[in-house]
């Protein structure tokens, strides 16, 4: 063999060894990643039930709310008659009470006038 075919053969079998080298490592930088690729699998998988489930008591959650907000709604509209009757029974009270107040006043008046004209009030 002569010398150029000696540096060939080992310039071929350097770069093997440094091929057979970086694929290894690269390998197992692969490998590397095909076990996070496999773990991240693994936790999506295991939190899509729970995201599940908190999504349908969400939406359980939302229709209470709206069933709520009907009876609040219906509620509001069966209390305005009694609101409104209420204020004119209390406006209509008020006058009728400011009038037997007058009423009552005037009276005490008169009495406390008849009493003055009595005689045995004047003793007293």
């Amino acid at each position: 063999m002569t010398a150029v075919g000696r540096v060939v053969v080992a310039t071929a079998i350097a770069a093997t060894v440094v091929a057979l080298v970086v694929v290894q490592r690269l390998s197992v930088t692969y490998r590397d990643g095909l076990a996070v690729t496999e773990a991240s699998a693994v936790l999506v998988s295991d939190s899509v039930d729970p995201i599940r489930t908190l999504a349908d008591d969400l939406a359980e959650l939302a229709v209470t709310l709206v069933a709520s907000l009907e009876l609040a709604q219906s509620l509001v509209q069966s209390s305005e008659p009694t609101l409104a009757d209420l204020g004119a029974a209390s406006s209509t009270n008020r006058s009728d009470t400011a009038t037997a107040a007058n009423t009552a006043d005037r009276l005490a008046a008169t009495k406390r006038s008849n009493a003055s004209f009595r005689p045995s009030a004047q003793h007293r």
